[in-house]
């Protein structure tokens, strides 16, 4: 919150008069926009783990007790990452 402090207060100190309302409310709505992203974000990450709680239940019902053992077992089933991408070795050419 301090970083949202220091620029609320270079943003008045920059303007006058109207400037300081207009800075107020553009601080306002993205501080909003904020907090918006990270439940848009959270939402994204309990439905992906939800996804992922039989899948992973299975690898460790299979014998896998390790993060890296479970990580190698989803790799070889090609299940991307959070973030869409598949490891290197896992792309063809």
């Amino acid at each position: 919150m301090r970083r949202w402090t220091a620029i609320a207060y270079f943003l008045a100190q920059n303007e006058n008069g109207d400037g300081r309302r207009r800075a107020s409310r553009t601080l306002r709505n993205q501080m909003a926009g904020c907090a918006n992203g990270r439940a848009v974000r959270t939402r994204a990450a309990i439905n992906r783990a939800g996804d992922l709680l039989p899948i992973i239940a299975d690898i460790r019902a299979g014998g896998a007790a390790s993060l890296r053992a479970i990580a190698t077992e989803l790799n070889s089933r090609g299940i991307p990452t959070a973030r869409g991408t598949v490891p290197l070795f896992l792309h063809p050419g």
